[in-house]
């Protein structure tokens, strides 16, 4: 038994502390603070202690945890995705909020980390999309952390959140390269002549 809650330590719902059935004793005692009744006997005059079989009642549903975290190929967002649609989803939550909500960041750290006015939307059930500002750090393996007790799944009865839940930024799917186009205004010039070079064709940047 343990009186931690949640019981599991990683948040799930089965554990060693929830696996098995058992037997608990319940037994009375009566105590006083007051010295006048502390030293008086209960014994024989309280029921005698009861065994009681415990069975542990299961959440719904475990809480959401991250399968997957990239950069977008434009390289100018990042997409968090879960196993399970997640409550904070739901229609109320759509709009952009700030990202320190749900992951454990301050206010500074998000925007030394994303960007100054980086900000945190759900573009589905179960994918979180930070959008970075400018002079965002973030590069593809940094670790990033949920904040605890902030995600939990959707589903009706699921009452788990998410703890302890880390996870590394990985690469874009198809990353945009640049590709440099330059047009010169003259095939041939002279010794003195001016050489004009166009690079509005480029793209990827």
């Amino acid at each position: 038994a343990t009186a931690r809650r949640p019981a599991c330590a990683d948040g799930g719902r089965v554990c060693s502390a929830t696996a098995a059935e058992r037997v608990e004793v319940v037994a009375l005692a009566v105590g006083s603070a007051d010295l006048r009744y502390a030293n008086l006997s209960a014994v024989g005059k309280l029921p005698p202690p009861v065994e009681v079989t415990v069975r542990c009642e299961y959440d719904a549903t475990d809480p959401p945890a991250v399968i997957s975290a990239a950069f977008t190929n434009l390289l100018n967002a990042l997409v968090v995705k879960f196993d399970l649609p997640t409550r904070l989803a739901a229609p109320t939550q759509a709009t952009a909020f700030a990202c320190s909500q749900v992951l454990d960041l301050s206010l500074a750290e998000v925007a030394a980390t994303f960007g100054s006015g980086a900000s945190c939307s759900f573009t589905g059930g179960n994918a979180l999309k930070v959008t970075f500002g400018p002079d965002a750090t973030a590069v593809p393996s940094d670790s990033l952390k949920l904040r605890s007790l902030a995600v939990m799944a959707s589903a009706a009865g699921a009452s788990l959140k998410t703890l302890n839940s880390s996870f590394a930024i990985g690469q874009p799917a198809q990353p945009t390269v640049p590709k440099v186009v330059l047009s010169a205004s003259s095939t041939s010039v002279g010794v003195c002549d001016d050489l004009g070079l166009d690079g509005s064709s480029s793209s990827g940047s």
